[in-house]
């Protein structure tokens, strides 16, 4: 497994932003104290800023959402099929949270 920094990671306004012209958000982690995972730049402060913090915090729930692929995949592991149509289903399920960590644990 590729290795990242520890979650749970937060996003928030850079302390820096109110001097900035842009929308600024830092990713960060308490396991990594003074440290930035990413920095997340975007528009003016006189425009609309919910994508930039949207943005941010899709990126900081990547650790969240990896465990719960890695404790999906498990689960999948443990659960049988009745029929083909439930083998499929099963199929598809896995095939789809592999393509989703399959960068992540390259």
């Amino acid at each position: 497994m590729s290795k990242y920094t520890k979650g749970p990671w937060d996003a928030k306004p850079s302390p820096i932003s109110q001097f900035s012209s842009y929308a600024d958000m830092e990713i960060s982690s308490e396991h990594t104290p003074g440290r930035l995972i990413a920095r997340i730049f975007g528009k003016l402060p006189t425009e609309d800023n919910a994508e930039v913090n949207a943005n941010a915090r899709l990126i900081a729930a990547s650790p969240t959402m990896h465990g719960a692929c890695l404790d999906m995949l498990k689960y999948l592991d443990t659960i049988g099929c009745d029929d083909e149509l439930q083998a499929e289903n099963k199929a598809a399920m896995i095939k789809i949270i592999n393509s989703a960590i399959s960068g992540i644990d390259a």
